[in-house]
């Protein structure tokens, strides 16, 4: 029988490395909480379960029930999980995205809106430096 906290193990060790920290930022939730589950082997409420699910690329149903479909996750896999050949990133290029994905995804919603202010900024200088030196070749032909 596969109970609930079993299965959250199953997508830690399989789709977060192992890493329950991991799993519980990308839901959005605390460590603490996500390990109750594990300890107490209680079920959360809705709104936790919708964000496990989601964060585990898993349905609510496949976390509920006895169903062992090997998941019933999306069949594509991503950009993270590819291998470097496939998209050109490497490990360590894949691991900072893992990183930033957990960043965005966690609790600590001002430390996100530092780092997408902090991604605009760059994207708005390196626009408005591409626009310069496009004017420049512009003036240099005319």
């Amino acid at each position: 029988m596969n109970t609930f906290a079993n299965k959250l193990d199953r997508v830690v060790k399989e789709k977060f490395e192992g890493k329950a920290r991991r799993f519980a930022l990308a839901a959005g939730i605390s460590e603490t909480t996500l390990n109750s589950y594990f300890k107490r082997g209680s079920l959360p409420g809705v709104e936790i379960l919708l964000k496990l699910a989601k964060a585990g690329g898993v349905t609510v149903d496949w976390l509920l029930t006895d169903e062992d479909e090997s998941y019933k996750r999306k069949k594509h896999p991503s950009l993270l999980t590819k291998p470097h050949a496939e998209y050109g990133y490497s490990k360590k290029e894949r691991e900072y995205v893992k990183m930033l994905i957990d960043i965005l995804r966690g609790q600590n919603q001002e430390c996100a809106e530092a780092i997408k202010s902090s991604i605009k900024a760059f994207w708005k200088s390196r626009d408005l430096a591409s626009n310069i030196s496009i004017h420049k070749k512009t003036k240099k032909a005319g």
